[in-house]
């Protein structure tokens, strides 16, 4: 069982440890191998309206 220096074994430390760790090989296991398609349309009024609204959307680090 692994410990980090100072601490003290539990009882059940080893067992609580295996069973997250399956818990996250489980979750990790479900997620999907292929990404998702985005789809995403023209905005009506081309480069000039998203450059508006990307200005108004830049409220908070206007310099980024």
């Amino acid at each position: 069982m692994w410990c980090s220096p100072g601490c003290r074994s539990t009882p059940g430390v080893e067992r609580q440890r295996e069973t997250t760790l399956r818990a996250y090989a489980g979750t990790l296991s479900s997620l999907p191998y292929e990404p998702a398609r985005t789809y995403s349309w023209p905005l009506p009024g081309g480069t000039p309206a998203w450059d508006a609204l990307a200005a108004a959307a830049m409220f908070q680090f206007p310099r980024d």
